[in-house]
């Protein structure tokens, strides 16, 4: 009978225990949060677009920003060339995009920019519906030049941009090592320039890399942050377990599948109680990449804040734009 006592009561202490953490709101990782759809789902174009356009190019761009008016967000990626340019590119090599060769990788870490400039990045793009998909395989570089095939970069971009219509921009940092920190730290003085100051609203940088996402919390207060990965494990085993008031996070957005792997665990987090549990906090959530007509209909359901995708034309549809 004692231990019979001594469980019960510890029982009764965990559920009190869970009973005061569930009343006990989450931190708010800001006040106000311009990233929030506020009950209207924002279509983020994946690198552009990467189903309509070569991924990633001026030309992704220009129809995403310019030609079509229904895309919220703009995602893209930026690398450093052999001579430190910042380019817009998502892989760190030219091979998927602008060879045959898949095997012999060529690095832009080994190129310089002009030598970058030679490369076709429309090559092996398809076209959907097309006899022979791959349309613009045979464009002379003077040719992907004028189309906006060539590679890009983010000052290019930056400039180019500025006067276009209202969006958002999302910033991916691929590098997981000291050069993104230097990266990070390149961007942050681009934003805070007089010349490009005009995009730090407008720009959320995001990233896998843990120590990246906490370097920006840390030194660039006024940067807003998605955290993609590991970052965000904490908050999501919080989730699992209702035990979200525990867990402090000061990033601007959850960035994350809809099913995400905690180590052995998988855990559907494509839920009403998650997009609560984010906006509880005053917390955006994007839910990425999502291309099935379905998962797009589900997620617009539950008012997830924001879709990335490739098929950005698809969710324009249905959401009725």
């Amino acid at each position: 009978m004692k231990a019979l006592k001594i469980i019960i009561g510890i029982l009764c202490t965990l559920v009190l225990f869970w009973v005061v953490v569930n009343i006990i709101p989450a931190n708010k990782v800001c006040e106000e949060n311009p990233w929030l759809g506020n009950g209207t789902t924002l279509i983020s174009a994946h690198r552009g677009g990467s189903k309509l356009n070569p991924e990633n190019t001026e030309k992704a761009f220009d129809y995403v920003i310019l030609e079509t008016d229904y895309c919220d967000i703009i995602e893209i990626d930026i690398q450093y060339t052999k001579d430190g340019v910042l380019v817009i590119h998502h892989d760190d090599y030219v091979n998927r995009m602008a060879l045959e060769d898949q095997e012999n990788k060529v690095y832009l870490k080994d190129l310089d920019y002009s030598e970058l400039k030679n490369y076709n990045l429309g090559r092996n793009h398809i076209v959907q519906g097309e006899t022979e998909p791959r349309v613009y395989k045979d464009l002379s570089i003077s040719e992907a030049e004028d189309l906006g095939l060539t590679i890009m970069t983010l000052e290019e971009f930056l400039t180019k941009y500025k006067e276009a219509r209202d969006f958002k921009l999302y910033l991916e940092i691929k590098h997981k090592d000291e050069s993104g920190l230097k990266m990070i730290r390149e961007v942050e003085e681009l934003l805070n320039s007089s010349k490009y100051s005009w995009w730090k609203d407008r720009t959320m940088i995001i990233s896998f890399y843990d120590k990246g996402i906490s370097y920006i919390i840390d030194e660039y207060e006024d940067q807003y942050v998605g955290a993609l990965g590991y970052k965000i494990a904490p908050q999501l085993i919080g989730y699992i377990l209702r035990l979200d008031s525990l867990i402090n996070v000061k990033y601007h957005s959850l960035q994350t599948k809809m099913v995400q792997n905690l180590g052995p665990i998988s855990a559907n987090v494509a839920t009403e109680r998650m997009v609560e549990s984010c906006h509880a906090r005053n917390q955006s959530i994007t839910f990425w990449t999502i291309n099935d007509r379905s998962d797009m209909e589900y997620l617009v359901s539950i008012k997830a804040d924001v879709i990335t995708t490739d098929c950005p034309n698809v969710l324009a549809e249905v959401l009725g734009k």
